[in-house]
Parts: structure tokens; sequence; C-alpha cells
């Protein structure tokens, strides 16, 4: 059964509902298994992303292949440990100063 509104949980809840015996079992059961919501609200933190989407991410992650999951764990951390900003324009970049501002075109007058 869905709850659309704090009226039709209360509803719900009372018994009120289509004479039902008053307990909605889903708002006391998790959804999902604990790594599961732990992926659904470490996705949720990303811009744009809200509780849909962050499911839905969650789902493709886990049915994809165990290599392409993995990969994808292993270019967050990659990027996570090895991008930073360039000192000089704020770029980012994995070489301080960047490739731009080491370039022998740079003009050092410009930003």
């Amino acid at each position: 059964m869905w709850i659309k509104s704090r009226r039709t949980l209360k509803r719900t809840l009372q018994g009120d509902l289509r004479g039902g015996a008053g307990v909605c079992y889903t708002q006391y059961m998790p959804d999902f298994a604990a790594p599961v919501e732990r992926l659904i609200d470490e996705l949720k933190h990303l811009p744009g992303i809200g509780q849909k989407t962050a499911q839905r991410l969650a789902f493709y992650i886990l049915r994809a292949a165990p290599e392409d999951a993995l990969g994808l764990a292993d270019a967050i951390r990659d990027a996570k440990e090895k991008i930073r900003e360039c000192s000089v324009c704020s770029n980012i970049t994995d070489d301080d100063p960047c490739l731009y501002c080491t370039g022998a075109n740079r003009d050092k007058r410009l930003i």
C-alpha cells in the first residue's frame, strides 16, 4: 500500500483506510539491506542526486559486473588521492603547477 501523505499515514495506522487492521508494516521495516542503504545515502550527497536517483544509481552499480563496479570505486579513489588544485591558476591537476601554467606558450602576465 502506498502512503501519500501524513493524513493517509495517520488513517492507515488507525485502521480507517479500507477497514484494515491499522498497522502499516512498510513504516517499520527497512527498505534495503544496510550496505545498500549506506550506498544510497552516500550517493545522495552528490549534487543534483535525490533519493530516487540515488536508488537507481545504487541498483545500477550493484547489477554491474564486479570489475566495472570496482573500476568505478578505484577511479574515484585514485582521483581523490592524486588530483589537487594548481597553485597558479587553481585548475584541477595531478601536477603542480599544471600543464597549462608550465607550457612554453604561457603568458605569465595573465592569471
